[in-house]
């Protein structure tokens, strides 16, 4: 590969030395010349959309909530590769979803047991981290047992951040003052997903105005974990017209890092939170 010429902007460079398995699975075996077509095509796509003259502000702030905004009239952009998660739900905003008054009895499920975990994994006892991965699962499946009803509509709060995150509305500091906002008078997101052909699509994917989003199913779901599968409780909330579908499951996102040592994120050993999908 030939040294890459820097006077081309955004992602050219970056991306073509990053290794392979760091890439936006988009991106995977692509070549530089590759890259330089699709950044092409991805810029002709943002004209075609916003007018060539549009000037654009980018964030690499997942806190914004957006990851370009054009100057001037503000609108705000969100850019996604690939099959990525529409939003990452701290515990006290699932805490919010679930009707509860504060987020005490989530975090003691989820955040807990991390520094046992940390300990058990970094003495070898592996066996006691999966052992303790699986009882924060089921505790975290009878936690939403206990208030959803599988059949039943699901709580207010929970549909609400639903239907937000269908809009590309994900910051609890967003959603939560849309609460009482007739949906049609929310603010829109533009939201596009990287296409290899096109550039960028716009993917829209909002519920159904007035549809009553039921519980679907509360269920154990099988995702790699140390040496075996562990079985992650998740929530899924069905729109009953519309048949759209949002997942909601935990996830640990960091690593441990401390003086005595360090332990890999899929020990679950930092960070607790929880993702939410919406199914196109």
């Amino acid at each position: 590969m030939t040294a890459p010429d820097y006077r081309l902007p955004g992602l050219v460079p970056r991306l073509a030395y990053l290794p392979d398995q760091r890439r936006p699975r988009l991106f995977k075996g692509k070549t530089q010349t590759e890259l330089e077509q699709w950044i092409r095509r991805a810029r002709q796509a943002l004209a075609d959309m916003f007018g060539a003259d549009a000037d654009f502000r980018t964030s690499d702030l997942n806190i914004k909530g957006s990851d370009l905004a054009i100057v001037g009239d503000g609108e705000s952009i969100e850019l996604k590769t690939g099959k990525v998660t529409d939003a990452n739900l701290g515990v006290s905003t699932v805490a919010w979803m679930m009707g509860d008054e504060d987020e005490k009895e989530l975090s003691r499920i989820m955040s807990a047991p991390m520094s046992e975990r940390r300990r058990m994994a970094l003495s070898g006892d592996f066996a006691g981290v999966r052992a303790s991965q699986e009882l924060t699962m089921e505790r975290l499946h009878d936690y939403f047992r206990e208030r959803l009803t599988v059949g039943e509509p699901a709580p207010d709060h929970a549909a609400h951040y639903a239907r937000a995150v269908a809009h590309g509305i994900t910051q609890k500091d967003e959603v939560v003052p849309l609460w009482g906002r007739p949906e049609s008078e929310w603010p829109v997101r533009t939201v596009l997903h990287a296409d290899w052909r096109k550039g960028w699509i716009k993917v829209t994917n909002p519920f159904q105005l007035g549809e009553t989003i039921i519980v679907d199913r509360i269920s154990r779901q099988e995702s790699k974990g140390y040496r075996a599968s562990v079985a992650r409780a998740q929530a899924i909330l069905r729109g009953a017209r519309s048949d759209r579908t949002a997942r909601i499951y935990p996830n640990y996102k960091n690593s441990y890092k401390g003086k005595d040592g360090s332990v890999k994120a899929e020990h679950w050993v930092a960070t607790a939170c929880f993702h939410m999908w919406i199914d196109r």
